[in-house]
C-alpha cells in the first residue's frame, strides 16, 4: 500500500494519515535495508572482499541513506528520528496506526491474498520465444468484494478493530448479491457504522501521534562532528 505524498493528499484526510508515518511503517525497513541478504554482502566487503587483502573501496551505504549529494536528510537519520517519536506511543495506539497503513488479511480480500503473479513459462519455452509471462496470478476471486470500496484506505483497520469480522463479510456479500428483503439496508448500515468506528479510532490515534512528533530529523552537518583546524602559532613558523 505505498502511495506518492500528492495521490495521499488528495484521497486521504490529514485526521487519519500522516507522510512521515506511512513511510515509517511501509518503507522504513527496506530503506534501512533489514530484508534481503545485504547483510551478508557487508561483512564480505568490510572484510576486505573475496580471496584477498585490503579494505573495500566503495561506500557501503547510498546517498540516500546518508543524506548526501542531492538529498538533504539521510533515511537512516529519518529513521532514527521517526523510530525515537513511535517507540514513545501506547502499544494500542501503535496497533491502531499499524492497520491504518496495512492492507486487509487474506481472508477479508477479494483475491485472498493472491494478486500477484506466481507463476512464469519454463525457460525452455522462453528460450524458444513468443512467451509471455503472466501479469497476475492464477487465483481467482474467493473473499468478500468491495472492502476497499466500501472503506477506501481504512479497509485493513475496519477488519482489525472490529469484534466480529465475520459480520463485515456476509455484508459485503449481501451487497453483491443486492438482496432485496431487506438485508441491503442492513448491510449498508453496518458497513457505514464500522466505518465510522473505524475513523474515530483512526482519527484519536494520529492525534497522540502529532502529539508526540516533535523536532526534525538533522540534516548531515547538524550531526556530523567536525574536528577543529590546527593552525600552526606564528612563533613555531
Amino acid at each position: 500500500m505505498t502511495h506518492n505524498d500528492q495521490t495521499n493528499k488528495r484521497q486521504r484526510s490529514e485526521a487519519f494519515w500522516c507522510a512521515d508515518l506511512e513511510w515509517f511503517l511501509v518503507a522504513g525497513s527496506s530503506a534501512m535495508r533489514e530484508r534481503g541478504t545485504l547483510g551478508a554482502v557487508v561483512n564480505v566487503l568490510e572484510l576486505g572482499g573475496v580471496d584477498r587483502g585490503g579494505v573495500p573501496n566503495t561506500d557501503l551505504y547510498s546517498d540516500a541513506q546518508v543524506g548526501f549529494g542531492k538529498h538533504v536528510v539521510g533515511e537512516i537519520e529519518r529513521y532514527r528520528w521517526l523510530a525515537g517519536l513511535w517507540h514513545q506511543l501506547p502499544r494500542e495506539t501503535q496497533g491502531t496506526l499499524l492497520a491504518c497503513y496495512v492492507a486487509p488479511r487474506a481472508e477479508f480480500r477479494a483475491d485472498a491474498g493472491f494478486g500477484a503473479r506466481d507463476a512464469s513459462p519454463r525457460v525452455e519455452e522462453t528460450k524458444r520465444g513468443g512467451v509471455r509471462a503472466p501479469a497476475y496470478g492464477r487465483h481467482g476471486e474467493s473473499g468478500p468484494p468491495g472492502a476497499t470500496e466500501a472503506f477506501g484506505e481504512l479497509a485493513g483497520l475496519v477488519f482489525w478493530s472490529s469484534p466480529h469480522p465475520e459480520r463485515i463479510t456476509a455484508a459485503l456479500w449481501a451487497l453483491r448479491e443486492r438482496d432485496k428483503s431487506g438485508r441491503h439496508a442492513a448491510a449498508r448500515k453496518l458497513l457505514k457504522g464500522e466505518l465510522s468506528a473505524a475513523r474515530a479510532a483512526a482519527t484519536e490515534a494520529h492525534a497522540v501521534w502529532r502529539e508526540k512528533k516533535t523536532g526534525r530529523p538533522r540534516k548531515p552537518r547538524e550531526r556530523v562532528a567536525r574536528a577543529p583546524v590546527y593552525t600552526r602559532p606564528v612563533e613555531e613558523q
